[in-house]
């Protein structure tokens, strides 16, 4: 403890000269009313504040050397949970892929989660089930076919054989036979050809110009006009809510597709029957209705009817004629040309054929 002058006050005085290197003398003053009253004097070492400095380096040098380790292996940890959680689907999506493309469609992905991840694994389910449906679909068509053709060759076979054994003579009765068993067949490839082509993307970059749908019924009407007529049917049409019935299609296949329903028409309406054509202008789209009389479908049938090969009555439709490929063909036109086509039962008593084609495109 120093005085005001910095005379010591409870010791004798130490000069400079008598502290070795090392020591020294920090002052601090003792301030009473904002004057210096004395002065309190503190004898401290060079050499321990360097060993106090080394200390604490190493001891902060420790702490951040520790700290980094631990982060580092902290980083680890988080790496490795991270790579496995996402390894983990990922691998699951290769194994699954390497399953679909060996063959096995019914291969699933379990879901776990909710992030992308989980997204993308639903989206290969979903891919899995819908190749899994065309699969299914191609061998069900394919057996179809083989049937439909194995009857009327199965028919043409027995009746070619019963000619050269002769069971039954050479009678233009059973030639008229033999040629109706050829054109079924020659109807039913030509139909499945159609069909083929129709299903194809190349399809849809066919020509297209503004036409009348007008016109194409009306002409397709005066050729059917004597086989309605060896049927009696009845046939009504109104335009009134189309005074222009211009769309922008395929003249040729939108012509085939009202003869494909046109001889539906004729083919499955009872005798004296009636048919009835409208057209209805839209804004943006020309709607077509064709509908006949009795005999109606079963309601189950209706959204089978553009199915591939379907018949009501198989029985009934082959005897008339029928390929079973005449709507489906109708539905592969109509979406070509991004309209729609469905079936719902008729106020005559059959079936309603509505068609929407958009009149621009």
């Amino acid at each position: 403890m120093l005085d005001q002058d910095g005379e010591p006050l409870l010791r004798r005085n130490l000069n400079q000269d008598e502290l070795s290197k090392d020591q020294f003398f920090s002052r601090v003053p003792i301030v009473k009313e904002g004057e210096t009253v004395g002065w309190l004097a503190v004898l401290q070492s060079r050499q321990v504040s360097s060993q106090l400095a080394e200390s604490f380096m190493y001891s902060q040098t420790a702490n951040i050397f520790t700290a980094a380790i631990a982060a580092f292996v902290l980083t680890l940890v988080i790496a490795f949970i991270t790579v496995k959680y996402l390894l983990t689907p990922l691998g699951a999506l290769h194994r699954g892929a390497t399953e679909i493309a060996n063959g096995n469609l019914e291969h699933r992905i379990e879901q776990i989660g909710n992030d992308e991840l989980t997204d993308l694994i639903a989206s290969f389910n979903l891919l899995a089930a819908s190749l899994a449906k065309q699969k299914e679909i191609r061998e069900q068509w394919l057996s179809d076919i083989s049937h439909e053709l194995r009857t009327p060759i199965a028919v043409l076979r027995g009746e070619i054989e019963a000619l050269q054994d002769g069971i039954r003579p050479m009678e233009p009765k059973y030639l008229e036979g033999l040629h109706a068993q050829v054109t079924t067949l020659t109807r039913l490839i030509d139909d499945l050809h159609t069909l083929s082509i129709s299903s194809d993307s190349a399809f849809r970059t066919n020509q297209r110009s503004d036409i009348a749908l007008a016109d194409i019924i009306d002409d397709l009407l005066t050729r059917y006009e004597l086989r309605f007529a060896s049927k009696s049917l009845s046939v009504t049409t109104d335009y009134s809510s189309a005074p222009d019935s211009t769309i922008y299609a395929d003249a040729k296949l939108i012509q085939q597709v009202f003869q494909n329903l046109f001889e539906n028409c004729f083919r499955y309406t009872n005798e004296q029957g009636n048919i009835g054509i409208t057209l209805e202008s839209k804004a943006n789209e020309l709607v077509a209705i064709i509908e006949d009389s009795a005999p109606g479908v079963p309601n189950e049938s209706l959204p089978k009817l553009f199915d591939r090969l379907y018949r009501v009555d198989s029985s009934r439709s082959r005897a008339s004629g029928g390929s079973g490929l005449g709507l489906a063909i109708c539905q592969n036109i109509i979406e070509a040309h991004q309209g729609t086509i469905e079936a719902t039962h008729s106020s005559l008593g059959g079936i309603k054929i509505v068609v929407r084609l958009p009149k621009q495109q």
